[in-house]
């Protein structure tokens, strides 16, 4: 994470990003921060919950308003709305990093969340978004006992679906798709062949 130089952690406050935000800070210091995406559709008390876990962990967080529900994939609400949204999320965080100084923009993704079918994870590899967990085979139980070791409560976040119920990609596409596919060359020589199942981004 140091060779990163200055990042910027996608910070949700749910465990993974939490405990990600965490070691960025203790890694990196002032050259770390937060960026948190707020919108209609993000409950007020996970922003209140979010700007108090970033306080307590020292990071310097933004908090960046995106007007979501104003999207034509919200509008018309497609099959894989979970990928669009973060195609526009990443985008907007990327113009936010661009702007201050941030060459890396890093998630919470964990390497448990290769069990399923999660058109997020294709979107935020596309969009070059670095998954650290997935690089080190860091999965929910591991996040779990590192976050306890460490004094971080966290919030353990439903999915967020909107009233959009996911059906596995546009007319279909996606399911029985590795998720070795969506991840850059070599980065997932050693999951198993697993196929992915229905979930949300």
């Amino acid at each position: 994470m140091a060779k990163r130089g200055r990042l910027v952690v996608l910070f949700s406050g749910g465990l993974d990003s939490t405990l990600l935000a965490k070691l960025a800070y203790d890694v990196l210091g002032k050259d770390a921060a937060a960026l948190t995406i707020d919108s209609a559709v993000v409950p007020r008390s996970e922003i209140a919950a979010g700007r108090a876990l970033a306080a307590e962990i020292g990071i310097r967080q933004h908090v960046l308003l995106l007007n979501e529900l104003e999207q034509e994939h919200f509008k018309t609400n497609p099959p894989d709305r979970c990928y669009h949204c973060r195609k526009t999320r990443d985008a907007a965080a990327w113009r936010w990093a661009g702007e201050n100084g941030y060459p890396t923009i890093a998630d919470g993704l964990s390497y448990s969340d290769l069990d399923d079918y999660r058109p997020g994870l294709k979107a935020a590899t596309e969009d070059l978004i670095w998954h650290p967990f997935i690089e080190f085979r860091v999965g929910k139980k591991d996040i779990r006992e590192f976050s306890r070791e460490r004094g971080l409560p966290g919030l353990a976040l439903p999915p967020r679906v909107s009233g959009h119920t996911d059906t596995g990609g546009p007319r279909g596409q996606g399911r029985g798709v590795s998720p070795r596919a969506w991840l850059p060359e070599g980065a997932g020589a050693a999951l198993p062949a697993q196929s992915c199942r229905g979930g949300g981004g």
